[in-house]
């Protein structure tokens, strides 16, 4: 799918299988914005206020998000699956969490502000690098990156979150971060890390 738009529709803007490439074009207004199985490619496309089921792109496993603008959904900006990758992304304005992101995904060189919950969720085995996450988070537990279990989490600028950085559990390491006015703790470590 290459250029195509979908606006202001009660539905999905795309739902596909397995495998979808889909480079450019704008979602907007719609009940979802994009919803693709695993393996996906999703590239410089613009996804804004998804209403409907509410999460601007959801896709599944082993998939790719790169350079694509996931602006003001009704809950989460990106829902992906295990082993993907989210890279030079801009997640912001969302009604729930930036990004929530399944185990050995890698999110660099995002921006990443302004969701209510979280501005990533990291599950298990993530790599969070090089991003600007900036006034994420509106409640208790919530971060500019909330992680769980063994997620590295390096070289990012965290300003004017909740909480900088929430660890849920153990063997995260955290390195190399800039944290600028964020609530207090700047980073919260409830694990064993």
């Amino acid at each position: 799918v290459v250029d195509c738009s979908s606006v202001d529709n009660s539905g999905v803007g795309v739902s596909a299988g397995d495998g979808l490439t889909l480079d450019g074009g704008v979602f907007e207004g719609n009940g979802g914005g994009i919803l693709a199985g695993s393996g996906s490619s999703v590239s410089g496309a613009r996804v804004a206020n998804s209403t409907g089921f509410g999460i601007g792109v959801l896709v599944g496993a082993d998939s790719v998000l790169l350079n694509t603008s996931v602006l003001g959904s009704a809950f989460d900006g990106v829902q992906m699956g295990n082993g993907g990758l989210i890279q030079g992304c801009v997640i912001a304005n969302n009604g729930a969490h930036g990004a929530v992101v399944g185990s050995r995904t890698r999110v660099d060189g995002c921006t990443i502000r302004n969701n209510l919950g979280s501005g990533v969720y990291a599950t298990l085995y993530c790599l969070i690098t090089n991003n600007i996450v900036d006034d994420n988070g509106d409640a208790v537990g919530e971060a500019g990156v909330r992680a769980f279990e063994g997620c590295r989490i390096e070289g990012n600028t965290f300003s004017e979150n909740f909480r900088g950085v929430r660890l849920d559990d153990n063997r995260n390491v955290v390195v190399r971060n800039t944290f600028i006015r964020n609530g207090s703790p700047q980073l919260e470590d409830v694990g064993a890390n």
